[in-house]
């Protein structure tokens, strides 16, 4: 078995030019974030595979750093947004605390570092970017600099600690019953036993919620069954690159168990990645194999809802939640509404199954008086209001049917407000629930 220190000079072995990255030009290693992270690392390990390094190489290694660290103080932002201009900061922050005369580099992170905390995590905790899988990106950047600011015997910023442990209880409500993390916009799983060391170097005291306006995802919980909502617009544009089509889409995990999940996205594939973006791909509503949002294929979004609405309802350990969107109001003239409702013991009640599925309803309000796409021809008797907007949602009833929503659409008005109080907390009427083409499933 090899010692700690042959085990040093063996990683060391494997980088013999190591203290050679400043003596040429890459544009793919010298990108700002590949620096930032580079810096990091290297800084971040240099005890345990450089301390016992030969001096010319400890020299020649901390001068190549100083360099690097030189040119990403010059370049920063560089274009970057989001936490990929964290990644650049935070390389900066431990060259500026670790090398020599990292005095002058020290000013520039620390201005950088406080003007991006604010635009990168909003009140609730969220990333920008709203990426679960960022989300950890972001929180363990933040760590770690909070973590290097002690070790070089200061005192971490105010707004950086802030930060932290407002992100902390948001990724405790993006968790499923396995640990993992749910598959919204671009996020992977994770492994839960990296979340739970996560947390726990993060600290704090506050305490978890269940409903992030700023960041947009609900948590319904209820004995073993959790649900996760996406309820939130798309990240603004320039932050949207990885941002999916998937507006009200939920996952669900009963126990330790995954049961209605997105399609997630491809961490190599740039085909499968614009695939998998589409609304399609999520447990959401696509009309006609349309996306309610534009899916462009460079990357981020283009037209996408404008006005998506959230309401939050509790009695009694019951949840209802309504959501609704405007994406297909410019091509179809509706909008998307969703009503979610979990019982108090996790369980629906229904009326001849023993299913632990919750409530979900569906239904289409028609904006227009008339189709987009059928509008009628000169000298033509225009139909009535009531007429065109059967004939409309009959149409979108059809289209909707296994094309990625997740119950069948219900030609219907909306109910009254009397009839939402009086069924507030009790289970909605039975509908047949289908998923991008299994078969369905009766409720009645």
């Amino acid at each position: 078995m090899y010692s700690g220190e042959t085990m040093a000079s063996l990683a060391l072995s494997q980088f013999p030019g190591l203290a050679d990255y400043a003596k040429s030009w890459d544009p793919l290693a010298w990108e700002p974030a590949v620096t930032g992270r580079r810096l990091a690392n290297i800084l971040g390990h240099f005890e345990y595979y450089a301390a016992n390094a030969e001096p010319p190489f400890q020299a020649a290694l901390i001068d190549s750093l100083g360099r690097q660290a030189r040119h990403l103080a010059r370049v920063l932002p560089g274009g970057l947004r989001g936490a990929s201009l964290m990644a650049g900061v935070k390389g900066l922050c431990f060259a500026a605390l670790t090398l020599p005369g990292g005095e002058a580099l020290l000013a520039r992170a620390r201005q950088l570092l406080l003007a991006e905390l604010p635009r990168q995590v909003l009140l609730d905790g969220g990333q920008v970017e709203r990426n679960p899988f960022r989300q950890v990106e972001l929180l363990r950047d933040l760590i770690d600099i909070r973590a290097l600011f002690v070790a070089a015997g200061g005192e971490a910023p105010s707004d950086l600690t802030g930060a932290i442990e407002r992100m902390a209880p948001f990724l405790r409500l993006l968790r499923h019953g396995d640990g993992g993390l749910p598959l919204f916009n671009g996020g992977l799983e994770h492994q839960a036993w990296y979340l739970d060391l996560l947390l726990q170097r993060a600290g704090g005291k506050a305490r978890p919620f269940f409903a992030a306006p700023q960041a947009g995802y609900q948590r319904l919980q209820a004995g073993r069954s959790l649900l996760i909502v996406d309820s939130g617009a798309p990240p603004p544009p320039g932050l949207d690159q990885a941002a999916h089509a998937g507006a009200l889409s939920f996952e669900m995990s009963v126990g330790r168990e995954r049961f209605l999940v997105n399609c997630g996205s491809h961490p190599f594939s740039p085909r499968w990645r614009g695939l998998l973006r589409g609304t399609a791909a999520h447990s959401t509503l696509s009309l006609d194999g349309r996306n309610s949002a534009q899916v462009l294929s460079e990357g981020g979004l283009g037209a996408r809802p404008g006005d998506l609405r959230c309401r939050w309802e509790e009695q009694e350990g019951n949840v209802w939640l309504q959501l609704s969107h405007d994406g297909y109001r410019e091509r179809f003239g509706v909008i998307h509404h969703r009503r979610l409702f979990l019982a108090a013991g996790g369980r629906m009640r229904p009326r001849r199954s023993s299913t632990s599925l919750p409530g979900i309803r569906m239904w289409l309000e028609s904006t227009s008086s008339r189709s987009p796409a059928a509008k009628p021809s000169k000298g033509a008797k225009p139909a009535s209001r009531k007429v065109m907007r059967r004939s409309l949602m009959s149409r979108l009833a059809m289209s909707a049917r296994g094309a990625g929503s997740i119950a069948v659409i219900s030609q219907e008005s909306p109910p009254s407000a009397r009839a939402r109080a009086r069924k507030r907390v009790e289970w909605p009427e039975p509908t047949s629930m289908t998923r991008a083409g299994r078969a369905s499933r009766s409720m009645q």
